[in-house]
């Protein structure tokens, strides 16, 4: 590999791992709570809009014809099994495929 080809590797990996420091570490796993049915204006129906947060934050996968991880941004949802939480994970993964 060419010292660019190392030396552009090494700076996706930094400028992606100062991008995943930004996501957030630990997306919510239970949806948020209805507050208790005292009368109307606390059912469902009645409260506000609440948008929720993005959840998905940078992955890694596996590109066989270089034989390299690179990030991507992750939506959150549906995918295949090329995605993995970190560099390290994909590498072991798939080092030697």
């Amino acid at each position: 590999m060419s010292k660019f080809l190392i030396f552009l590797l090494v700076l996706t990996t930094l400028i992606s791992l100062s991008e995943f420091q930004k996501a957030p570490k630990n997306p919510p796993k239970n949806p948020p709570k209805n507050p208790p049915k005292t009368g109307p204006k606390n059912d469902r129906c009645h409260q506000t809009k609440v948008e929720g947060k993005d959840c998905g934050g940078t992955r890694w996968w596996y590109v066989a014809k270089e034989k390299v991880c690179k990030p991507f941004q992750y939506k959150g949802c549906g995918g295949n099994q090329n995605n993995f939480d970190s560099f390290a994970s994909c590498q072991k993964a798939c080092k030697g495929h």
